[in-house]
């Protein structure tokens, strides 16, 4: 399946990237052997229902580092501070908890979120605080998770885009999914 029919056949909103965009997407590089299994344990071990831990942020280490491959600058919990937070129109204060910024000065800032849907009802709330962020970074793209669901979001002055992933279609019994091959090449 190609890069295009994998993203299309996703939950998306506006136009993430133009197909010549992800035509000119670099390829990735191989999984490393055992990434199916590390995935499927941190999946197991979050459960939503009954976070236990840090279930969820093993989770975002799978994913981001060992299955997407983000060997940046890695900055989580207390090595974020204020200066990583914006105060949003409601007051809030939303610091994302993983940042991950390259050697170009280009990064990620990976939110979460306890609501049971992205983007539905409550959810809502959580995707329009992580735009509201990128417009005030002036940042292009941040990911956004409540564990189940990872959604890529794209936001700039005028626009947004975002394109969304279900955890649980990652794995096709012991191989990945083509849908987390358009995950990691997209990160």
């Amino acid at each position: 399946m190609s890069l295009h029919d994998a993203l299309t056949a996703l939950r998306h909103g506006g136009n993430l990237l133009s197909p010549a965009a992800l035509d000119g997407l670099p390829p990735n590089e191989e999984p490393r052997d055992g990434l199916a299994d590390r995935l499927r344990a941190a999946l197991v071990a979050f459960d939503p229902e009954k976070p236990k831990g840090d279930a969820l942020g093993a989770l975002l280490d799978a994913v981001l580092t060992a299955a997407a491959g983000l060997r940046l600058t890695r900055r989580s919990g207390s090595a974020l501070g204020a200066e990583d937070a914006e105060k949003l129109l409601d007051g809030t204060a939303l610091k994302p908890r993983r940042l991950w910024v390259g050697p170009d000065g280009e990064s990620l800032a990976v939110f979460t979120t306890a609501v049971p849907r992205l983007g539905v009802g409550k959810g809502r709330r959580s995707v329009a605080q992580v735009q509201e962020y990128l417009r005030r970074r002036r940042a292009p793209l941040a990911l956004l998770t409540n564990g189940s669901q990872w959604r890529l979001l794209w936001a700039d002055a005028d626009a947004s885009a975002w394109v969304e992933w279900d955890a649980d279609r990652w794995l096709d019994a012991d191989q990945l999914s083509d849908e987390l091959h358009a995950l990691r090449r997209l990160l």
